[in-house]
């Protein structure tokens, strides 16, 4: 029973992520790794690790969904592919475990609201009131 309760709430968490990362094309460390350490109380380097394996299907799915509307831009993705893969394995992975779990999830924490910012144009907005930075939203 407690397998299935297991398995139903990460279920859950793995339709919110689903469905965020076919509507804003996030889903893995934005929404599945806070979850993962709030609702299982899951170590940040597993929640992270979980997520990155979870996240293969899922964006599986989308990029099938997207492609179906030609909405994927192959070449540039294969670049991102590349550069990512590379960037995953050689850096970031070997960083991240170099680092204790708190200090990794203050870390994310930290990118988590500067994303939040700069998508929210606050960058933006201080730029142009000092009168640097030029366009886009942040």
């Amino acid at each position: 029973m407690k397998l299935l309760k297991a398995l139903g709430l990460s279920a859950l968490v793995g339709v919110i992520a689903g469905t965020m990362s076919g509507l804003f094309g996030v889903g893995g460390g934005v929404v599945m790794v806070p979850l993962l350490v709030m609702f299982f109380a899951a170590e940040q380097h597993t929640a992270q690790g979980t997520s990155l394996a979870a996240m293969i299907p899922v964006a599986i799915a989308g990029v099938v969904r997207y492609a179906s509307k030609g909405q994927v831009d192959w070449t540039s993705a294969v670049g991102l592919a590349i550069g990512g893969i590379a960037g995953a394995y050689l850096v970031g992975a070997p960083v991240a475990q170099a680092l204790k779990g708190p200090h990794l999830q203050k870390l994310f924490g930290v990118l988590m609201i500067l994303v939040g910012l700069r998508m929210l144009g606050v960058f933006a907005m201080i730029g142009s009131t000092l009168g640097i930075g030029g366009h886009g939203t942040g």
